[in-house]
């Protein structure tokens, strides 16, 4: 055999191997955020709380007559193509209105739920403050 058949028989399983680990990787990816999805059956606050791990932190945006809460959790994996951490907003009843998996690349996300200037909250204050009147 020929060394020049040889490298690209060599070349050609690189090339596939690569490929097969990208695509492996980007499946993976794709199910990681999907885990990161609201529990079903989690719709407000206090279900959310009572079942997600303690937020990295808790940002009040909005006006006073229209406040809402910016969730921000921890990452589970820094293996995933996340350019920031996932975020779920609630409104002034505590209901759960919006998630995303990505704050960092979900510009409609931060647009939609700004929360400059920043205004941080303990969750205690915010379970007091955002729940069913």
């Amino acid at each position: 055999m020929n060394r020049q058949a040889h490298s690209k028989r060599d070349w050609l399983f690189l090339l596939m191997t690569m490929g097969l680990l990208l695509v492996g990787y980007l499946n993976w990816n794709r199910r990681h955020n999907r885990s990161l999805a609201p529990p079903e059956g989690v719709h407000t606050l206090e279900q959310f709380a009572s079942v997600m791990p303690a937020p990295l932190y808790l940002r009040v945006g909005g006006t006073p007559e229209k406040e809402y809460l910016v969730w921000t959790a921890p990452l589970k994996s820094t293996a995933s193509l996340s350019s920031g951490p996932p975020g779920y907003a609630f409104d002034q009843t505590g209901a759960l209105v919006d998630w995303t998996a990505d704050q960092g690349d979900d510009l409609g996300f931060r647009e939609k739920w700004p929360t400059d200037p920043v205004h941080p909250i303990a969750l205690e204050d915010a379970m007091k403050r955002f729940r069913s009147r």
